[in-house]
């Protein structure tokens, strides 16, 4: 069914922020399988509005446009006015979601999230398809990625008439190359993508050969990314044969307005000298019949002429819109593909975090009881080694008591030891003093 939208839809209150902030701390507990829905809707959501704004944006060129016909006209700009609204009530687009609820708006956030998980699986779709020599895409390719040239300089520096300006109209879904940086700084991205890439493909493969002496797992990544190489290369190049066809049909309009102008400016100047030839019939009083009525013969001409024109630009615009119509259907079908592959990768990653979990905590439980075992065994060995010293502290009980008896024995020998000195030293000191010592007395006698 169709949906119908607004731009004050898009205003989100204080309280759906704080309640749909994103948390990705992977410690808590969260439901994996909700969130890729979650930004799925959201990324709903942000295309129908940025649809919206923009064929807004084309009906409101349209309408400034019209506004300069002539009154005969009138009847045709309603008529375009209502195919522009219908047109933005129901565009290919929007009829597309079915499901659509207005409870499926999420935050602000959660849309900023979504646009830089697009712009990653972008870059990443880009690897196989673009590193390689034969992919490289160069600075002039580059241009059928973006539509910020809808018209070439000459258009744009002619102010045409009838012709809706789209110079600000961007698509969201193709990288703006002028934007990232130098062609050497982005291939440097690339390559240290493919890199990284190649690197985890390497220490996967060399992981399972260690394992299970298999590469499987190489196999698969390898045709996955040969997979996606050619998916990559196929929507390039219809969206390549898409924007070359607007082109040209822009082109073609363009020629055909400048070929209009010229047979106009032609007929003016005839009209003019016509007009001229008659004033001066006039004022020379020479009035002739046949000037009237080939001035008249080349008024209706040119009236006709111009309303013919008008007709086959009209027709050539509605051919042009029906181009838009189907690149957007086109447009579409790469968005909900890109969908289906963030929503694919986001599950294999949630079942390797999964996978990995359970590895990590049967290896944790396994050092658990690892550590109890050996816990176990040291509380075994210290009752061991407790029992021996009881055992031997029961059997050294008398060998100690005989080595304090032998100790305090020797301690009073030389205690008295030490008294007696003590008692010697006092007596010799006392003798000193008193001069009580004997002095030995020498025999006297001549010496032989």
């Amino acid at each position: 069914m169709p949906v119908e939208m607004t731009i004050l839809e898009n205003q989100y209150d204080e309280q759906s922020l704080s309640d749909s902030d994103i948390d990705m701390d992977m410690e808590e507990e969260h439901d994996y399988t909700e969130f890729p829905k979650k930004l799925v809707h959201s990324g709903v959501d942000l295309i129908n509005d940025w649809e919206q704004h923009n064929l807004a944006s084309e009906g409101e060129f349209y309408l400034d446009a019209l506004e300069e016909l002539p009154e005969q006209e009138e009847a045709e700009e309603e008529q375009d006015k209502e195919r522009v609204i219908m047109h933005d009530l129901h565009s290919p687009i929007a009829s597309n979601f079915p499901n659509f609820s207005q409870k499926n708006y999420v935050s602000v956030f959660e849309g900023l999230a979504l646009s830089t998980i697009l712009e990653e699986v972008y870059l990443q779709l880009e690897i196989l398809g673009h590193s390689f020599p034969g992919q490289i895409v160069t600075p002039e390719e580059s241009d059928f990625l973006t539509y910020d040239e809808r018209f070439s300089s000459e258009v744009e520096d002619k102010d045409l008439d009838y012709m809706p300006r789209l110079k600000n109209f961007k698509n969201p879904f193709v990288i703006d190359e002028t934007q990232i940086g130098t062609p050497e700084e982005r291939m440097a991205k690339k390559l240290q993508k493919d890199r990284a890439f190649l690197q985890e493909l390497l220490r996967l493969a060399r992981k399972e050969i260690d394992e299970s002496r298999t590469f499987e797992s190489l196999k698969d990544n390898v045709t996955r990314e040969d997979g996606r190489r050619h998916e990559e290369i196929t929507l390039m190049e219809r969206e390549k044969n898409a924007v070359m066809a607007v082109t040209k049909m822009r082109q073609k309009i363009v020629d055909f307005k400048a070929q209009m102008k010229r047979d106009e400016h032609k007929r003016l100047e005839m009209i003019n000298h016509l007009k001229d030839q008659l004033h001066e019939a006039k004022q020379q009083g020479k009035q002739d019949a046949r000037y009237t009525r080939a001035w008249y013969e080349a008024r209706n001409a040119h009236n006709f002429a111009e309303l013919s024109h008008r007709t086959e630009i009209a027709q050539l615009r509605n051919k042009a819109l029906e181009v838009d119509m189907t690149r957007d259907k086109l447009a579409h079908s790469n968005i909900q593909s890109w969908y289906d592959l963030i929503f694919e990768e986001t599950q294999q990653r949630l079942d390797k975090w999964k996978t990995k979990f359970e590895d990590d905590m049967e290896i944790i439980d396994k050092k658990i009881r690892d550590q109890n075992d050996v816990i176990r065994a040291q509380q075994s060995l210290m009752e061991s080694l407790n029992n021996t010293i009881a055992e031997r502290m029961v059997e050294l009980g008398p060998w100690e008591e005989e080595k304090d008896a032998e100790r305090h024995n020797k301690a009073d020998y030389f205690r008295l030891y030490y008294n007696a000195r003590k008692i010697q030293r006092w007596w010799r000191s006392y003798m000193t003093r008193h001069n009580l010592y004997k002095k030995k007395k020498g025999k006297k006698g001549k010496k032989d």
